[in-house]
């Protein structure tokens, strides 16, 4: 069942971009720890002693006129074992400013943009959902930080991309070689349910790493890549009508050993802190 709290993430992420675009880094990981946390993972089969995902959530909303725009959220996910890292983007601008005597700005030119990583590394099997958060892949000690409580906003945190009692399969097919399924909810208890919802699988993502619904892939022998939510229009109004998708992507790591490293600080100063409480 999708709980109602999507709903109210939902809105929450759109009236504050509505207003602004800051504090982005820290919408994005309330959002993926969230996701992450309940979606769970799986530690088998694999080969790479570092497995690099992408999860990415794309909001598509209409004006009143027809007009589309989307909101992106994404972040990387590394996973070592039992260890976590989420590698939360922030896009960074910088420009030409030239002002008169005056202080005034003349003229304001977008030189260049890029985008910096943060590293928030925690271990998935501690009870306590607590880690260490890291400017870059080079800082040599971090600051601790608790996303328990970041959890705890949500009152619903449970976030079942797929229900066995209460999604039904209507349609399959076969994309470019890929399956993909059409749902539908038996129950739709409120606006928080999507009408339709759309699975595409891919059997080349490794079985370790996020997955949306371990019991599709298991049974379907391939795993869930990418979750579509749709919502039609309410009372004809354009406006009302969204689509919500979820996508996993895999990566080569070439920065394999600076994760196994930073995986390694991350364990000597955790047990620095714990001789430190003692």
């Amino acid at each position: 069942m999708l709980k109602q709290y999507i709903s109210y993430l939902t809105l929450n992420i759109m009236n504050r971009l509505a207003k602004s675009v800051l504090n982005l880094p820290t919408l994005i990981l309330l959002l993926f720890i969230v996701l992450f946390i309940n979606g769970g993972f799986d530690n088998s089969k694999t080969d790479s002693p570092v497995i690099k995902q992408e999860l990415k959530l794309d909001i598509e909303v209409k004006s009143a006129t027809g007009e589309i725009g989307h909101m992106t959220f994404w972040t990387k996910l590394y996973y070592v074992g039992d260890y976590m890292i989420f590698g939360i983007p922030s896009e960074n601008e910088y420009s030409n400013v030239t002002m008169n005597k005056q202080g005034e700005v003349l003229s304001d030119t977008l030189v260049k943009t890029d985008t910096t990583f943060t590293y928030h590394v925690f271990k998935s099997t501690d009870k306590l959902i607590s880690g260490i958060k890291y400017k870059n892949l080079d800082t040599l000690v971090g600051h601790k930080f608790n996303i328990d409580s970041l959890v705890e906003l949500y009152s619903h945190p449970n976030f079942p991309y797929f229900d066995l009692n209460n999604d039904t399969l209507i349609h399959k097919e076969l994309v470019k070689g890929a399956l993909v399924e059409t749902h539908l909810h038996l129950k739709k208890k409120d606006a928080s349910f999507p009408d339709s919802i759309y699975f595409h699988f891919n059997n080349k993502l490794s079985s370790k790493g996020y997955t949306f619904s371990k019991f599709l892939d298991s049974t379907r022998k391939s795993k869930v890549a990418k979750v579509i939510y749709l919502y039609n229009p309410i009372d004809g109004k354009v406006e009302t009508g969204k689509k919500l998708s979820f996508e996993l992507t895999q990566y080569d790591v070439p920065e394999a050993q600076k994760i196994l490293a930073l995986i390694e600080r991350y364990k000597s100063q955790v047990e620095r802190i714990k001789n430190t409480s003692n």
